[in-house]
């Protein structure tokens, strides 16, 4: 094991110490008599470069765990596999000394493999600690942060082993992965639709810009699902791996097949107006007339994906007329396919209620638990490739919400929305602390209000490690953060952070959440607790906010902006 310490602290001398064990006695001082009647018990009588006992302690310390193969041409035995296991385990980067071929099949192959390990000849290995100290720190992270995908998806217990050989056979034969499991949906009514519903009067709306065309209303349109296979990243058979984002196979789970990924590649420009095949491919071209800008805007999605819409998605526990108020506010939103209502109290809403007639439906779900992680699990309902997140207490005006759509779908691996906060350190205490207060970057956006790709819900709900979920429902807080944190050791990309809105003030409320006195200081130590777990911070800095095109453009007279107020 090899602990680099110029990695670790900014000096200009390191120290690096090596242990090892060199012989046969040595190793069976250090190995206990469980592991001694195991070996036995299994006819394992090569024990040559078995890691000892204390061997994961020692990698915890260490930046780099040192393994030398064996003959030309030979693969690994079982105890330097045992040594790449471990390393990988404890967060140290496996170092291999010599050019042999690591034993790879079609689910841990050697270009995943290539990712987590740092390879260095025979005849160098006198150059071995310059080697390691030149590495640039960046480097060290990215390495490390594969490896724990790597270990996190196909090593650490038996059930993900067991599932990493039937990934291994599927490929080999051809075969997609199954569905990745979607959450079955519990109606509260006997049917998911309220059974009462009052008519909106448009007068009643809160709205400011219903004058304004902002896009086509209905009808629905669900995004395609199951497209890629074959062909795409993940879990998919493999004929081909094709995506628009390099090495992006890498960071979809491959044990599932899902319906959609944010990294699906984009169609060319021309796609709409050269038949490639028979149809424009679902494209909704923008026309550009002179002096119709931003009519023609409007009418039409434009971009490089086919036209799709968003579904919202609503966390409440018993706040029903203030729900009400924001339900209300989504009639006649543009693009909008349908709303999921979470009911996270326990005690179901009474049948008598009257619910906003809306001009899509209202779905209302049922929840086992009041736990905030109801709020990203991967539904049945959901239909569309886009999910706004919204709380029950928040008011968007209809062009700022379709404005963020719009650019979430230029940004479809990322978290698209509207408050930003941020995480500093504090060097008194030496630990992070969380911020809302108004600055110039920002780390993270409140999913209170934030469009985000269905993939996410996945991930958070069966790859997230289950210890977040627990953190999350102990301290009854932070579920936005995990989600902040799991995006950004996905695709090491920061949010992206739309319009003026900073906070959104609730007359009506009441008690909220960040009401409570110690909400923030619970907020500093979930980003501290994440931090630990992760073994390093992902969050990354972003220091500038989406607006559109000719936002504050002074144009012509006769001339179109794209919005009134964005």
């Amino acid at each position: 094991m090899l602990d680099n310490d110029s990695h670790k602290k900014n000096e200009s001398t390191s120290f690096i110490s090596i242990s090892i064990n060199k012989n046969s006695n040595e190793l069976e001082s250090c190995w206990s008599n469980k592991y001694k009647e195991f070996l036995s018990r299994n006819s394992l009588s090569d024990t040559d470069w078995f890691p000892c006992e204390d061997s994961s302690s020692l990698l915890r310390k260490s930046t780099f765990g040192l393994i030398m193969t064996g003959a030309k041409n030979s693969y690994l035995s079982l105890g330097l596999r045992i040594q790449l296991i471990n390393c990988l385990a404890n967060g140290a980067i496996p170092v291999f000394i010599g050019n042999n071929d690591i034993y790879s099949d079609e689910a841990i192959n050697s270009e995943l493999l290539s990712k987590v390990i740092i390879r260095v000849p025979r005849p160098r290995v006198e150059e071995l600690p310059a080697l390691l100290q030149s590495l640039p720190e960046a480097h060290i992270v990215e390495i490390r942060r594969q490896g724990q995908i790597l270990f996190q998806r196909y090593l650490k217990d038996k059930s993900s082993q067991l599932t990493t050989l039937l990934l291994a056979v599927s490929r080999r034969l051809g075969f997609p992965q199954p569905p990745a499991p979607q959450w079955s949906s519990l109606p509260v009514y006997k049917e998911f639709q309220p059974p009462k519903q009052y008519p909106i009067h448009k007068e009643n709306n809160f709205q400011v810009d219903l004058d304004d065309f902002l896009g086509p209303i209905g009808p629905q349109q669900s995004s395609l699902s199951y497209q890629s296979n074959y062909t795409g990243p993940g879990g998919s058979a493999r004929l081909a791996s094709v995506s628009f984002y390099g090495g992006i196979s890498d960071v979809v789970n491959p044990l599932w097949l899902f319906p959609s990924t944010p990294w699906e590649p984009p169609l060319p420009s021309d796609a709409a107006f050269v038949p490639y095949g028979s149809t424009n491919h679902g494209l909704r071209p923008i026309n550009h007339t002179i002096n119709l800008a931003g009519y023609e805007f409007n009418m039409n999605l434009g971009g490089m994906y086919p036209y799709e819409q968003f579904t919202i998605v609503v966390l409440t526990y018993d706040r029903f007329n203030l729900l009400c108020q924001t339900l209300e506010s989504f009639l006649n939103l543009p693009y909008l396919h349908s709303i999921l209502v979470v009911w996270n109290n326990p005690v179901p809403p009474n049948p008598d209620l009257s619910w906003p007639q809306l001009h899509v439906p209202i779905k209302v779900i049922r929840s086992q638990n009041n736990s905030l992680n109801n709020r990203f699990l991967p539904y049945d309902l959901i239909e569309t490739d886009a999910i706004l997140s919204i709380d029950d207490d928040i008011q968007l005006r209809h062009d700022e919400i379709v404005f963020g759509f719009r650019v979430w779908r230029e940004h479809r691996d990322q978290l698209v929305g509207f408050p930003a906060r941020a995480h500093f350190w504090n060097g008194s205490d030496s630990s992070w602390f969380y911020n809302s207060d108004y600055m110039c970057e920002f780390s993270m956006i409140l999913t209170g209000a934030a469009f985000f790709h269905k993939y996410y819900t996945f991930a958070y709900t069966w790859e997230m490690s289950p210890d977040i979920r627990n953190m999350v429902n102990n301290y009854f807080n932070c579920e936005d953060i995990a989600m902040n944190f799991l995006l950004a050791h996905i695709t090491r990309k920061p949010p992206i952070k739309v319009t003026l809105h900073w906070s959104f003030d609730c007359v009506y409320c009441g008690s909220t959440l960040h009401d409570r006195s110690d909400h923030y200081a619970a907020r500093s130590r979930c980003i501290n607790w994440l931090t630990s777990h992760y073994g390093y911070n992902p969050l990354m800095y972003s220091q500038y906010r989406a607006d559109s095109v000719l936002f504050k453009t002074r144009i012509p007279l006769g001339k179109q902006k794209c919005y009134k107020y964005i």
